[in-house]
C-alpha cells in the first residue's frame, strides 16, 4: 500500500525501495492465532436479514461454533458458524442397539443423517428477550415478555423445562459452570436458578427498579445485575447478600460485563 503523500516530505517513491522482505511476513504471521475454544475472535459481526417480528435477542456459543437468534414473533433459530452440525439423538430403538461397552459409544447415541446447520424453535408466547448459551454448546436458555424461561435441548430439539415467573424476564444468563443460571425481571428481582428445579434458590429484591442485565463472575460466586434505578449491584450467590453497590450512571442501565482479571 502506497503511503498518503505529506504536502511537508518527499515523495514516497522518491527512492527506489525493495519489496517487503519474507522475514517480515513471517513476522507478522506468528502474531495471528487459530480461533479456537481458548482463543475465541474478539469481534463478530453478522447482519440478519427479514427477520419476522424484528431482531429482539442474540447470543454466541462459548467457542463461537453457534449462533442463537430471538425474534418478535417469540421465534428462536440456532445457526452452525463452523463446519459442526447440530446432531440429534437415535431413536430409543436405535439407541438400545449400542454396545455400552464400546469406546465410541457416547458418539453413536447420536444421528449423523439427520444433523443440520440450523434449528427453529417455538413455545413462548411473546418476544423473545434474551438467550443464553449453557458453556458445552448442549443446552439454551431463553426469556422472553411472557414471563416464562424456557430451556431448550440441542440434541432432542425441544424445550424441555419451563421455569415461571409473575414478570416479563429481561435477560437470562448461564453461569460458567452450567447448572445455575440467573434472570432478571421486570418487577426488580434477580433470581438464581438451577436446571434441575423449578423454582428460584434465591432472589435478590434490593433493586428500586426493572432488573436489566446481569452477569455471572468467573468463579461462579458473584453475580451482577443493572438496573432501572441506575445501580449496579453485585450479589453473593451462597449468602444471597448484595456485597457490592455501584453508583454513578445518569440513566438505566442496559448491559455490564464481568471481567476476568486476567
Amino acid at each position: 500500500m502506497i503511503a498518503k503523500k505529506d504536502a511537508n516530505g518527499p515523495s514516497p517513491d522518491r527512492i527506489p525501495l525493495p519489496a517487503a522482505s519474507e522475514k517480515r511476513y513471517m513476522k507478522e504471521s506468528s502474531k495471528k492465532m487459530r480461533i479456537s475454544i481458548d482463543t475465541p475472535p474478539t469481534v463478530c459481526l453478522y447482519t440478519v436479514l427479514n427477520s419476522p417480528g424484528g431482531l429482539t435477542a442474540s447470543d454466541i456459543a462459548e467457542d463461537s461454533g453457534a449462533l442463537a437468534l430471538g425474534f418478535g414473533n417469540s421465534r428462536i433459530q440456532v445457526h452452525a458458524l463452523n463446519e459442526e452440525k447440530f446432531r440429534p439423538y437415535k431413536k430409543i430403538d436405535q439407541l438400545e442397539l449400542i454396545e455400552q461397552e464400546s469406546e465410541d459409544a457416547l458418539d453413536q447415541v447420536y444421528d449423523d443423517s439427520e444433523a443440520s446447520t440450523s434449528l427453529t424453535f417455538q413455545g413462548h408466547n411473546g418476544p423473545v428477550y434474551s438467550l443464553s448459551f449453557s458453556p458445552d454448546k448442549r443446552l439454551l436458555l431463553s426469556s422472553s415478555r411472557d414471563g416464562t424461561v424456557r430451556l431448550w435441548s440441542l440434541a432432542v430439539r425441544c424445550n424441555v423445562v419451563v421455569y415461571k415467573h409473575a414478570a416479563p424476564i429481561w435477560e437470562v444468563q448461564f453461569s460458567p459452570r452450567s447448572y445455575y443460571f440467573a434472570t432478571g425481571s421486570a418487577d426488580g428481582a434477580a433470581m438464581l436458578w438451577t436446571t434441575d428445579r423449578l423454582q428460584p434458590l434465591r432472589i435478590f429484591s434490593d433493586a428500586l427498579s426493572d432488573v436489566t442485565c446481569i452477569d455471572f463472575h468467573p468463579n461462579c460466586n458473584y453475580f451482577a445485575g443493572g438496573s432501572d434505578d441506575r445501580y449496579v449491584r453485585v450479589w453473593d450467590v451462597l449468602s444471597g447478600t448484595c456485597v457490592r453497590c455501584f453508583a454513578g450512571h445518569k440513566g438505566s442501565i442496559r448491559g455490564l460485563k464481568v471481567g476476568s482479571g486476567k
